[in-house]
């Protein structure tokens, strides 16, 4: 293989699915972004050296992903952007993506220069370098390839990612990991090759959906994307289901009708085993757009969040239903995001201590009226505390004024 053929390869892949089998990804991540590092400065040499960019009263950031769209990671760590303090700071935003969406367009009002013309990678590397930036925010190092290329590149002195993919870039050129204080373990820092810096709360500012209209109403609902389940889980599911007889699972469809059925498959081998039949007790929801997903989420009785990488978005959206959501909080920042969120609520009944005690909560929630009254009341008194949390744009701007 060629240096054009490598350099073409870490283009259009990136080891997402790495974060998936549970284990510190640091080690694997530093050779992966070490090996791209090198690719990346050799074909692009005139940019493998940092650049200094001039003095200015006010310091240039720039905001670098391909979601500043209608997307999760828009949802999440647009506050960033539209919070930065214009006063102290230049702000460009640059969409790997090219013109996006009417979200995209929206943005661009919010800043002082937008970036959206189509371009190679290299011409885009190029055109970031000639910003002549003092510091670069990758909002989300590891979902998108050509985001990942231009991360390699020291194309400004201080290049920052967020937890958009929550583990680290393992990039040499990538210095700072920004994530929330109430997300990562206390051994945290030794997850990722990148320094860590902490925001306060959730470290960002979401924008809380409405509650909608006429919920689509399930039991136990499971929402997060077929993916994400591990094989472990379940004999949860399973255990959850034989407590609560006549109760039904939700999950959502995956547009390839094969891994719907893969999922399906296996999960019913184990319920047979216990003596379930999975057609009357598993139910899949068709693909479906956002308004139509927070109504499922509206008239879920219980959501089972999932093991070892937990739901952030979804579960930030179940809340704003005040809709109860059961976790078991993981090792890593990755499996921690809905914790996080029952320590701002001080629901840590919702939080298990292990697998038996998640089916332990679910089935109370099932079958407890008084306490699942009870829990949904907390959360509608507490739920505005995981949405708009005053705390977190001065701190953020804050660390911006320290690069």
């Amino acid at each position: 293989m060629g240096l054009r053929d490598a350099f073409a390869g870490i283009s259009e892949i990136v080891p997402f699915a790495l974060a998936y089998q549970g284990e510190n990804d640091r080690e694997a991540m530093t050779r992966w972004g070490t090996l791209v590092g090198e690719i990346a400065a050799r074909t692009l040499p005139d940019l493998a050296m940092p650049p200094a960019p001039p003095s200015r009263d006010r310091k240039r950031i720039g905001f670098v992903s391909a979601h500043f769209r209608a997307h999760t990671i828009c949802n999440l760590f647009k506050g960033w952007l539209t919070g930065t303090d214009r006063d102290a700071f230049e702000v460009h935003l640059i969409s790997t993506a090219g013109p996006g969406d009417g979200v995209t367009r929206g943005l661009s009002d919010k800043v002082d220069t937008a970036h959206f013309a189509p371009m190679g990678v290299p011409e885009l590397a190029r055109h970031i370098r000639s910003l002549e930036c003092d510091a670069l925010i990758y909002p989300d190092i590891g979902m998108d390839p050509r985001t990942q290329v231009l991360a390699a590149l020291p194309l400004a002195p201080r290049q920052l990612m967020g937890w958009g993919h929550p583990v680290s870039s393992g990039l040499p050129a990538v210095d700072t990991f920004i994530s929330s204080e109430l997300m990562e373990p206390d051994d945290g820092a030794d997850h990722y090759r990148e320094d860590l810096m902490t925001l306060p709360g959730l470290s960002i500012v979401y924008d809380r959906p409405p509650q909608p209209g006429d919920p689509a109403a399930h039991d136990y609902l499971c929402a997060q994307a077929l993916f994400k389940i591990m094989p472990e889980q379940d004999a949860v599911f399973t255990s959850i289901l034989k407590e609560t007889p006549g109760r039904k699972l939700a999950f959502f469809a995956h547009p390839i009708a094969e891994v719907t059925a893969a999922f399906r498959d296996r999960l019913a081998a184990v319920l047979r085993n216990r003596g379930i039949d999975a057609d009357t007790a598993l139910e899949f929801i068709p693909p479906c757009d956002r308004a139509a997903f927070l109504k499922h989420l509206s008239g879920a009785r219980v959501i089972l969040d999932t093991f070892g990488w937990s739901g952030g978005n979804t579960s930030l959206e179940a809340f704003a239903m005040e809709t109860p959501v059961v976790t078991l909080p993981g090792r890593f920042m990755r499996g921690r995001h809905t914790h996080a969120m029952l320590k701002l609520l001080e629901l840590d009944a919702l939080a298990a201590t292990d697998a038996d005690d998640y089916v332990r909560i679910a089935t109370r929630l099932m079958t407890d009226e008084l306490f699942h009254d009870e829990v949904t009341a907390q959360i509608a008194t507490g739920a505005d505390r995981l949405f708009g949390d005053p705390r977190v744009i001065p701190a953020f701007n804050d660390l911006l004024r320290t690069l």
